[in-house]
């Protein structure tokens, strides 16, 4: 038990880092071209990943637990996770709620597909068809925050992901 807990703590801590990185990622390569500075709300990333394990172990896992023996979360479910929590948190600040909901859509795709990237060692072209990545942004937009739909969303990423060519 001591050592199981032991690796979710470090499960934990590699996923802050994480979204650290993404996030800062995000907004050095997309800043510009949304016009003005990307400016994020104080601790944005510990927020948003406080949000995201809660919402695995209270809402994801035991779902999985009660259909089979194992609670694996696969990849496609923790992006689906992290894209609803980002859309629930908000971490890019705006004073419009229209366009800072339509930013922090863009941010979750971004971090969705950077999981996605990690999983298939970058051996992916996540670039996705225009059509799709334009629905999936109206979509993150729209989602319906009482509800959070991780599975249906997760099943959206499964189909991203058979979009995606592999990379030799």
């Amino acid at each position: 038990n001591t050592l199981k807990w032991e690796k979710m703590t470090d499960q934990r801590k590699v996923r802050l880092d994480d979204l650290k990185f993404w996030f800062d990622s995000f907004r050095e390569e997309y800043g510009e071209n949304f016009g003005h500075p990307l400016a994020f709300i104080p601790s944005a990333p510990e927020i948003i990943h406080e949000y995201y394990w809660n919402l695995i172990e209270e809402k994801v896992r035991p779902y999985l637990r009660h259909l089979t023996l194992q609670s694996r979360v696969d990849r496609h479910k923790i992006i689906s996770a992290m894209e609803m929590c980002i859309m629930f948190g908000l971490p890019i600040e705006h004073p419009d709620q229209d366009e800072r909901r339509k930013l922090n859509a863009h941010l979750a795709f971004f971090v969705g597909k950077q999981i996605l990237l990690t999983f298939h060692h970058g051996r992916l072209d996540v670039r996705g068809p225009a059509n799709f990545n334009s629905q999936h942004l109206a979509l993150l937009q729209m989602v319906n925050l009482e509800g959070f739909p991780v599975f249906s969303n997760a099943a959206t990423w499964y189909l991203f992901e058979l979009l995606c060519p592999k990379i030799p």
